[in-house]
């Protein structure tokens, strides 16, 4: 990666290191700026693949983006990589699974442009539960959490669309894109 981009002033490096996680983990230092993991397989192969292998660069000429919305954040690979490669695009990175959340909250903590939400993308608001087999609707569940739609991230971002759209949501894409046929009057 280049040095080119801009590491975090040393007052939110303060705060972000100030941040409880309620589990051990580990940082490596992505330019300037800690990246926390757990040091497990998962959270060490999906670096490896973003940051490593690069496999979200894309192959377009002059491509700036203006907004970014990264469903399935998970630990903040993808979100912490788009704001390397693209420093003036807003990027809301939404991740409902707790631990996920807590790392993805901490690694978007220094980088003014990422905006965690924890969440899970859906095709409309309600309150799910992740389950083995799936996703089930629920409301009166008291591990389901509340969901948000691409339109609700969107009217609140302030854009009309969105110019790179990133969704691994565990099986559920079919869910949010087949169901939500105006979806596609959100991409450029």
């Amino acid at each position: 990666m280049s040095k080119k981009f801009k590491s975090s002033p040393p007052t939110q490096l303060l705060l972000q290191s100030k941040i409880q996680l309620p589990f051990e983990f580990k940082t490596v230092d992505i330019l300037g700026i800690p990246f926390a993991y757990r040091q497990v397989n998962e959270d060490l192969a999906l670096m490896r693949i973003i940051f490593q292998n690069e496999e979200y660069l894309l192959p377009l000429q002059n491509f700036q983006p203006r907004l970014i919305l990264d469903c399935g954040a998970n630990i903040g690979c993808s979100a912490v990589y788009f704001n390397i490669k693209y420093p003036h695009a807003k990027i809301y990175a939404v991740e409902p699974q707790e631990d996920n959340f807590a790392l993805l909250n901490y690694n978007a903590f220094p980088r003014k442009n990422i905006h965690a939400i924890k969440s899970a993308v859906w095709d409309k608001e309600t309150f799910i539960r992740v389950e083995d087999r799936g996703f089930e609707t629920t409301e009166d569940d008291p591990e389901a959490f509340k969901t948000v739609t691409i339109s609700k991230i969107l009217s609140e971002s302030g854009f009309d669309e969105i110019d790179l759209l990133k969704i691994d949501i565990e099986g559920a894409e079919k869910e949010v894109s087949v169901r939500r046929t105006s979806t596609s009057g959100f991409l450029k």
